[in-house]
């Protein structure tokens, strides 16, 4: 049995694994794709006289636990978070319409919300992004200065005009600029800081499931 066989069978227990992991302060498809990777080089070494491959790999998913460890304890509520990435989508959507940042005075008459819950929008925003930005920035600083195959690899494997642009704009490499901030990003491809951000967590997380 291939190791991709094996991986497809034992699914539902990785699943079951992140599941024990999982809260709201970290994505769900973050610790997904940990899980995976872990799974995928627990079975590189896996020893037959070990025992039970099942067993073997939940002992392995164990290291998720650092994973957590890693972003920073800011619990947000369900409930809470869904009105935060209502407020992105709406900040993301009208940047796109507007072709330049809502202020706050906008973003409270769509979001038909106070100006003080605009505020606290704001300041939530930011702490959802810290929250798990650092497993991000971890694992993009880790590629992009140790695997040079490994982002060729990626950059080719990607079809999307937006995620190449933002990949290469991020990175410095294909002849692109290395530009530092989202802003600058987002100003050169015509997009919102938010939608950079946004492609740059799947271009994040394809390094690390191609890992």
């Amino acid at each position: 049995m291939t190791h991709d066989e094996i991986m497809k069978q034992y699914d539902p227990l990785i699943k079951a694994e992140v599941g024990k992991y999982y809260n709201a302060h970290i994505p769900k498809i973050v610790l997904e794709t940990e899980a995976k990777i872990i799974a995928r080089k627990a079975l590189e070494s896996y020893d037959p006289e070990r025992g039970n491959v099942g067993a073997y790999l939940k002992q392995s998913l164990m290291k998720l636990n650092r994973v957590v460890n890693q972003a920073s304890p800011v619990y947000i509520p369900e409930r809470r978070l869904g009105m935060l990435n209502t407020y992105e989508k709406t900040w993301d959507e009208m940047y796109d319409k507007l072709k330049r940042e809502p202020s706050d005075v906008e973003m409270a008459d769509k979001l038909s919300v106070s100006m003080g819950d605009i505020r606290k929008l704001n300041q939530e925003t930011k702490r959802k992004l810290i929250s798990y930005g650092s497993i991000q920035e971890d694992s993009l600083i880790r590629n992009m200065h140790d695997d040079e195959a490994l982002i060729n690899f990626t950059f080719n494997k990607i079809t999307d005009k937006e995620e190449k642009d933002v990949m290469g704009y991020s990175l410095g490499v294909h002849g692109y600029e290395n530009l530092k901030t989202d802003q600058e990003i987002a100003d050169k491809i015509g997009v919102s800081p938010t939608k950079v951000r946004n492609i740059k967590d799947k271009i994040i997380l394809k390094l690390r499931e191609y890992e």
